[in-house]
């Protein structure tokens, strides 16, 4: 590559113009830096076009001064582009004010994606710029960032961005750190792990044989007689190398993509680097021993019981009945057997179990702290909550059960009327569960919401009695959003953003057609699922998401996106002459099919209870219509 400088002392002369196109066209500089332009931005756009070249350059000062950045439209060089971009890539980067109009993301989005350019990510405070007003007038948004092509990424694969704290501007600095070394991870031993490109070796067996057999046999390869046979076994080995660290399960080793599996490993290294973290004192911590020490403090944290003494546990379990019988209990605590071994690994992923005859193993030792958890469960609050003072639910009609609670996992819903009572009844049940179990709930990270008939001042009780700083939104339970806002395509916008970030950047670049079909078939379009069974999506958020899909499927290497064949065609099977894609909305209404006919199978479940009792209470579900003011779920439905 070749890089040219010159201090031209105005442009504004034909004959330096036409001397400069002379040397261009002569020595082809990828790079062109001209001092003393002495132009202004208008004659050097026409320069730009007249030696077809990208630049940027600064207006000359009346008679003197100019600056001018030219490089080639078709340079391939590694690329960073890093600064104030004044827009942001979804919504999630933006705090506070007006949502941001989608045709504005979805503009620098294209703009990114047509300059093969990826954001490589950052670390410290999310937001970038800030209008500095208080709050509710509070706007923080990430304006600035770092974004790569692919080569300076590969080049660069150990390059962090962070976001440095300054006060003396709206706007907060980057630094870039660039390193090509990997980084450092400590006297990490590293396990012996089998390489499954090892297989594809000819030598494999003979090694094997040597060590294990006690057979001596000579050394040495048989010459391959076929070089393209050679290659295609080197390729194949290569690939596979970086498959078992690429981590995306989705693609065969049929279809040949080391460049693709070589850059997901160095994505999922960079995605794992830790570069720094904030420990319990708010302080950032940058030492390697430190990220560790604050790494292992905060799981020893975490995972420790709060020791509670006989007296608490005996009065948190008197009223409970034995859920675990004997026989249960000494099932789950006999030696567990080769066949379970056996089942548990070969539910594994191929490549990421130790096998059979595996690695030399470690041992974990789990302890029995049956008083502690074991016997603590929801059952316990409800009793408590019968004896002590009940906790009325809510009902959405007459004839529906009350619903006191919802619980999954560590996600716990629970409905009761908004008085001061009632919230002091829960926090009561709340400490004796702690104290009975050693398990702490944070209410700092637990939110309430009010019906709209609550008045402000019982809502302003609630809060402080339950001593939650701020009345809160739940905006997701279970990852699907609960409560219906009145624009719908802004309420399912994450699944839509969710889609462009697994085909944005490298991914398209570097996949073949057939790649680009398992990708599209076994992940993007598994993205909306969960959420098409309960809900109908709006058909403008899938008609976006398909043209993602489809820009994604004919875009080849910075060539032009000319759809050859219509997105219904491309729905039609193999059979029929297409790719065998979803229709979108067409999925959708089966998922919602299905769920009716589930509730249809199992009307003894409380969704199925609830929804009879206001929607079919006198007759069943396949003659109920939509009713008055029906519920986004039952609206769903009904469309299917």
């Amino acid at each position: 590559m070749s890089l040219l400088a010159w201090n031209c002392q105005g442009l504004g002369s034909p004959w330096t113009v036409r001397q400069l196109g002379a040397i261009i066209q002569d020595h082809h500089p990828a790079l062109v830096f001209l001092a003393e332009t002495k132009c202004s931005s208008r004659q050097i756009d026409k320069l730009k076009h007249r030696f077809d070249m990208h630049g940027v350059n600064v207006d000359s000062v009346r008679k003197s001064g100019g600056l001018a950045l030219l490089w080639d439209k078709h340079i391939e060089r590694p690329w960073l582009c890093a600064g104030d971009f004044n827009e942001i890539l979804e919504q999630s980067e933006e705090m506070g004010g007006p949502p941001r109009p989608l045709w504005q993301i979805r503009n620098f989005r294209r703009a990114l994606e047509e300059c093969s350019l990826s954001d490589i990510g950052f670390s410290g405070q999310p937001f970038t710029w800030s209008n500095r007003q208080e709050h509710p007038y509070t706007i923080r948004e990430r304006l600035d960032r770092a974004c790569a092509s692919l080569r300076w990424i590969d080049l660069y694969p150990n390059a962090t961005v962070t976001h440095l704290p300054a006060s003396g501007s709206d706007h907060i600095p980057l630094l870039i750190k660039l390193s090509q070394q990997p980084a450092s991870v400590g006297n990490k031993i590293r396990p012996f792990r089998f390489e499954a490109a090892w297989l594809e070796s000819e030598q494999c067996e003979k090694v094997v044989s040597e060590s294990w057999g006690g057979l001596y046999q000579p050394k040495g390869a048989q010459e391959a007689s076929d070089i393209r046979e050679e290659l295609e076994k080197l390729a194949a080995h290569e690939e596979t190398f970086w498959k078992q660290r690429g981590k995306a399960l989705w693609l065969k080793e049929e279809d040949r993509n080391t460049t693709f599996f070589h850059m997901r490993a160095s994505h999922c290294f960079r995605t794992n680097l830790i570069s720094k973290l904030k420990n319990t004192t708010g302080a950032w911590v940058y030492e390697e021993k430190e990220i560790q020490q604050c790494i292992v403090s905060y799981f020893q944290n975490l995972f420790s019981s709060n020791n509670p003494n006989e007296d608490d546990i005996a009065r948190g379990t008197e009223n409970l009945r034995r859920v675990v019988d004997t026989s249960m209990e000494d099932d789950l605590l006999r030696p567990y057997s080769e066949d379970e071994v056996t089942k548990a690994l070969f539910l594994m992923a191929p490549l990421k179990s130790p096998g059979p005859d595996g690695k030399q193993g470690y041992m974990a030792m789990k302890l029995d702290v049956s008083k502690a958890y074991d016997k603590v469960e929801w059952a316990f609050l409800e009793q408590k909550v019968e004896m002590d003072g009940p906790i009325r639910g809510v009902s959405i009609c007459r004839n529906a059960p009350y619903i006191s609670h919802l619980l999954f996992a560590d996600d716990t819903l629970i409905f009761s009327q908004a008085s001061s009572d009632s919230a002091t009844h829960i926090k009561e049940i709340l400490e004796i569960y702690r104290m009975a179990s050693g398990q702490e709930i944070n209410f700092q990270k637990s939110s309430v919401a009010f019906s709209k008939n609550c008045c402000e001042e019982a809502k302003r009780a609630i809060v402080l009695e339950l001593e939650i700083p701020t009345e809160n939104k739940m905006e997701l339970y279970l990852g699907l959003p609960s409560r219906a806002a009145r624009s719908k395509k802004e309420l399912f916008s994450s699944i839509r953003d969710k889609v462009w970030k697994r085909i944005n950047g490298w991914n398209e670049k570097i996949l073949s057609q057939a790649g680009k079909e398992v990708l599209i078939k076994s992940v993007i379009q598994s993205i909306p699922t969960y959420a098409m069974g309960c809900f109908k999506l709006p058909v403008t958020l899938l008609r976006e998401i398909q043209s993602l899909i489809s820009n994604f499927w004919w875009h080849n290497r910075g060539q032009n996106k000319i759809h050859w064949i219509s997105w219904q065609r491309l729905c039609d099977s193999k059979l029929q002459g297409g790719i065998g894609f979803r229709q979108l909305h067409m999925f959708n209404l089966a998922m919602l099919a299905k769920q009716l006919w589930r509730i249809h199978c199992f009307p003894d479940r409380l969704l199925s209870q609830v929804l009879k009792a206001r929607y079919f209470p006198h007759g069943n579900m396949f003659e109920a219509s939509l009713s008055r003011r029906p519920s986004y779920t039952w609206r769903s439905l009904m469309a299917a």
